[in-house]
């Protein structure tokens, strides 16, 4: 799954998250920016494989990662995402994803083929 969360409840970060394939009840965190998984998971090893598309992973147990979305969904405050981004270089990758999004969502809109 890919998650984009905000610093407003944590730090900014896009991270991709799968199970992990040698390790039952392990996830995969991966991500683009060392800080978005070194910023969110400070006691977690984080491990860098170079030629990969998220160079950055960690191992994390799932029920950790659980509890960590957990205590994000409880604690969030702001009312409109990409407004609670801080770092700008981040919220335009954001942006674009959105844009992307709301063409695929057009197709779908209510009232256009009932």
């Amino acid at each position: 799954m890919w998650l984009a969360l905000s610093d407003s409840c944590t730090a900014d970060a896009w991270l991709s998250v799968v199970a992990h394939k040698d390790k039952p009840g392990y996830l995969l965190v991966r991500a683009r920016h060392p800080n978005h998984i070194s910023d969110n998971f400070p006691d977690v090893h984080m491990y860098v494989i170079e030629h990969a598309d998220y160079p950055y992973r960690a191992n994390i147990p799932s029920e950790d990662f659980g509890q960590f979305m957990h205590e994000y969904c409880t604690t969030m405050t702001y009312g409109n995402f990409k407004s609670s981004v801080k770092d700008f270089d981040f919220l335009n990758a954001l942006n674009a994803v959105w844009g992307m999004m709301y063409q695929y969502g057009e197709n779908y809109l209510p009232g256009e083929d009932e």
